[in-house]
């Protein structure tokens, strides 16, 4: 294998794949025909890095990430999760909103402009862990997606890697069955 075959190599791997799976393609390549391994790595439908970030970045709450990776359980898993926690969140919201208005009817009951009525404290307090509640849960879904999309990115260059290693170890099975 000369060197414009090595930097052939380097030029289509980088960013698909760590550095350690570059050197065992290029030993794999010196032990069979270079020509048909680039070839072989060439037809190889890679996952995009860049795509991958972005899906998960802005879309990995839906499960988009994992449906591009072929993780189809995944993928619904978190889209079921999203929705339900959207739930939460709106009545976290809902909570919040309605606590912000009843202090601000209180405020202006107060003042004698309508006649006074008490807020019911049950009411009161369950609209107030109802907002703790629902915020708490919308932090752990931020971190949940975060770190799903970092594994996601991980998961994706695994992929490229043993896509790489496969396409180079069956290339000999290839050459037997087209004889």
């Amino acid at each position: 294998m000369d060197n414009r075959e090595i930097c052939d190599l380097h030029y289509m791997l980088e960013g698909k794949v760590n550095g350690n799976v570059i050197g065992q393609a290029a030993e794999i390549m010196t032990k069979k025909d270079p020509y048909k391994s680039l070839m072989s790595i060439g037809l190889i439908d890679f996952h995009d890095r860049h795509t991958m970030i972005l899906l998960s970045v802005f879309l990995g709450s839906l499960g988009l990430d994992r449906f591009y990776l072929g993780d189809t359980k995944k993928g619904i898993i978190k889209l079921v999760y999203c929705v339900l926690s959207s739930f939460v969140l709106m009545a976290s919201l809902t909570s919040s909103i309605v606590l912000i208005s009843m202090n601000l009817i209180n405020d202006f009951f107060s003042y004698g402009a309508v006649p006074n009525t008490e807020l019911n404290p049950e009411i009161a307090t369950g609209l107030a862990i109802g907002m703790i509640v629902g915020q708490v849960l919308t932090i752990i879904s931020l971190i949940y997606v975060v770190v799903d999309g970092v594994l996601c990115y991980k998961k994706s260059q695994m992929l490229n890697e043993k896509n790489i290693l496969n396409a180079l170890n069956n290339l000999d099975d290839v050459d037997n069955e087209s004889i």
